[in-house]
């Protein structure tokens, strides 16, 4: 889900209950959403008659639209669910999220064929934060027990929540217990469409290449410690 944003967007509405928004036309001096956002987007959005508000993120569903699906309620008036609006006007505005608070995951250390692969932390944990389509997440990665012999295939971090849409990814990490001669870059990639990190590593004369379960000997400590940002 890619966001779209636009400058001074703001209707007017009168729909009741907790379905999909009719848009009754831009307020004064702004514009509608299907011309500052555009048919089939996604934004960030606030609803409020004054009294109640609402804030997720809506899409706009049909050719010139003036209808706003809720796609996500992110927090609202009631309890963070669909405002159940009763008769009235409410206003709808293209907004920015604030800053999240970080979200908990659970990342696990596995290969993109485990084997026998058996793993125990000593640390494991992993939190990441949402600003629009954007997600930073962090990992925090020590292994009491790490064996294996008949594991293969690239070495991996599993449990985020939300798939690369395939914009291109950045990150850091710091490693021990990974054997990779020559090699002296090592970082953090989400290939597209996948919500599993993978370690991909470089030199100068040396080809890219991608962390293996041969790189990584079994009853050693394993500590991958990074940050990956990626879009969703």
């Amino acid at each position: 889900m890619a966001l779209v944003y636009g400058d001074r967007v703001k209707e007017v509405s009168t729909t009741t209950g907790t379905g999909t928004y009719t848009l009754s036309g831009a307020s004064t001096g702004f514009q509608t959403f299907a011309a500052g956002v555009g048919t089939g987007e996604t934004t960030h959005y606030c609803a409020t008659d004054g009294v109640n508000w609402e804030v997720g993120y809506g899409t706009l569903t049909v050719a010139g639209s003036t209808t706003l699906t809720r796609t996500t309620i992110l927090a609202s008036s009631n309890s963070g669910s669909a405002v159940n609006w009763g008769a009235g006007t409410r206003t709808i505005s293209c907004v920015m999220p604030a800053q999240p608070d970080p979200v908990t995951w659970t990342p696990v250390i596995t290969f993109a064929t485990p084997g026998n692969l058996s793993v125990s932390y000593l640390t494991q944990y992993g939190n990441y934060t949402r600003t629009g389509n954007r997600i930073r997440a962090e990992f925090h990665l020590t292994t009491s027990t790490f064996t294996h012999s008949t594991a293969s295939g690239d070495l991996l971090i599993t449990g985020l929540p939300y798939a690369n849409a395939g914009l291109g990814t950045t990150g850091t990490c710091y490693f021990q217990g990974i054997t990779k001669a020559s090699y002296t870059q090592f970082v953090p990639l989400i290939v597209a469409s996948e919500s599993q990190i993978r370690f991909y590593t470089s030199a100068s004369a040396l080809a890219f290449s991608s962390c293996q379960a041969a790189d990584v000997p079994t009853a050693g400590t394993v500590w991958l410690v990074g940050n990956i940002e990626y879009t969703i």
